[in-house]
């Protein structure tokens, strides 16, 4: 098994967008194993995405933390190898 690829990505939010406290970060992970059932030489590529995100706490956050979704999962992009950008 070995590690292809790992590419970061991340995006903020906050108070007013004036203080960047809460936010969203992502790792993807691209592996490749190889896959004695496929014959000699054969490999399966896997990608594993991990998130994690940082956002309004308690009951009274919900439209805040709602909003700030809405706000931060579109735009968390991993670019490739090739420089093209994939969406989360």
């Amino acid at each position: 098994m070995d590690i292809q690829s790992v590419r970061t990505s991340e995006v903020s939010c906050g108070f007013f967008n004036l203080m960047n406290n809460k936010g969203i970060v992502g790792v993807r992970v691209t592996i490749r194993r190889s896959d004695a059932s496929q014959g000699k030489g054969s490999n399966i590529e896997e990608v594993l995405t991990f998130v994690n995100a940082h956002l309004a706490a308690n009951n009274s956050g919900i439209p805040d933390r709602n909003r700030d979704y809405q706000s931060i999962v579109k735009p968390l992009l991993f670019e490739t190898i090739n420089g093209e950008r994939i969406i989360f």
